[in-house]
């Protein structure tokens, strides 16, 4: 019987601390959390609160290979949940103790992911296939299971040496963003169409896809305004672009956390192009705010459109399916009306606490040892 959940966290990021509380009330146990990587997650820079957790037991060790054991004595009979097994000696050290004294440790992680361009990727995948499976291959083993942070796709956990059986579907199922208001799409911003791209534009997000996409909406008559927030390196060369092109973009380049709130609750669709992205939680963001989907299968939030029909989704850069698929909710104002009240359903569904509800309730059918 569980006594306990003691949460050997990453990182202080909003994204995955209120899942974890979560998973603690699921199971109806008390929670502490410890941090590897000190400090909260950079989003604070662009105005994201940094107390929202105070209520919470937590505390950074770093490597403290003291500060681990004295945290592990003082619960040795808690289950262990780590959010690294890839990095940080003393968290994979810890897991390894845990199982060897009879522990119940389990890992919640995203998969691996190549995010480098050619030629880069190359190394990226070797290295994937042999040093790192080789890494991880005794925490694997050992680990009772995975929350797959990921989504659906287990491929690359498999390439590690992950057996499917230990694997749980998740997902980043982070907190609606602090003052933010769920709006309900409605005819009126189906009428006036523009649609939303956020985040750094940089390879492994391939925000030109949506430009291009554009570009044969207007080849086809087809005007889509669009807003394009942050920068990023690839910034210069989509302005160029869309200036060559006579696209209708506003580059608003970094906006206030207030500005970017009323851009997410009054966009008619939010579009996001990642071509290898683990999640992408702004597209969490979006759908918190009210906003019908576009996402790309090369981000694992692709699993948000899949599960809720709350959009839709297209191959990961193909700006002609993009493009179709954009022209069919500008056309078709039913087809629009269905998604966004499909938005408001998987919006309740997917905060946190009732997320981590079904998360629990999976992880104690499948694994009795945590019930």
């Amino acid at each position: 019987m569980m006594k306990g959940l003691l949460v050997w966290s990453h990182s202080f990021c909003r994204s995955t601390v209120a899942f974890y509380e979560g998973l603690a009330r699921a199971f109806d146990v008390p929670m502490r959390m410890l941090f590897w990587m000190r400090g909260f997650s950079n989003r604070t820079a662009v105005g994201y609160s940094g107390n929202e957790f105070e209520h919470l037991d937590m505390r950074f060790i770093g490597d403290d290979l003291g500060a681990a054991h004295e945290e592990y004595a003082a619960h040795r009979h808690w289950h262990h949940l780590f959010g690294t097994y890839q990095k940080g000696v003393v968290f994979r050290r810890m897991l390894l103790q845990v199982s060897k004294e009879g522990g119940h440790a389990a890992i919640a992680t995203e998969a691996p992911c190549n995010m480098q361009p050619f030629p880069r990727s190359l190394l990226k995948e070797c290295f994937i296939s042999t040093a790192l499976r080789h890494k991880v291959t005794q925490h694997v083993r050992v680990a009772d299971f995975v929350v797959n942070f990921s989504g659906d796709d287990d491929g690359n956990l498999r390439r590690i040496g992950w057996p499917v059986a230990k694997v749980v579907p998740c997902g980043y199922y982070s907190p609606p963003l602090v003052g933010s208001v769920l709006t309900p799409r409605t005819s009126t911003h189906w009428r006036d169409f523009w649609v939303l791209m956020t985040g750094r534009h940089q390879w492994h997000r391939d925000p030109m896809v949506l430009l291009k996409a554009l570009t044969i909406l207007a080849g086809r008559g087809v005007r889509c305004r669009t807003v394009v927030s942050q920068d990023g390196p690839l910034l210069p060369e989509m302005q160029r672009y869309a200036g060559r092109h006579g696209l209708d973009v506003e580059f608003a380049g970094f906006v206030s956390y207030e500005r970017l709130l009323e851009l997410y609750q009054e966009c008619t669709c939010f579009v996001g192009t990642g071509r290898a992205e683990p999640w992408g939680i702004r597209v969490n963001d979006a759908l918190h705010c009210g906003a019908p989907l576009a996402i790309s299968e090369g981000m694992g939030a692709v699993k948000l459109v899949r599960d809720y029909a709350c959009g839709f989704s297209f191959p990961r850069r193909d700006a002609a399916a993009l493009a179709a698929n954009l022209e069919d909710l500008i056309r078709d104002e039913k087809h629009y009306l269905r998604c966004a009240t499909a938005v408001c359903r998987a919006a309740a569904e997917c905060r946190p606490f009732v997320k981590a509800g079904a998360v629990a309730a999976t992880i104690q059918r499948r694994f009795p040892g945590w019930s």
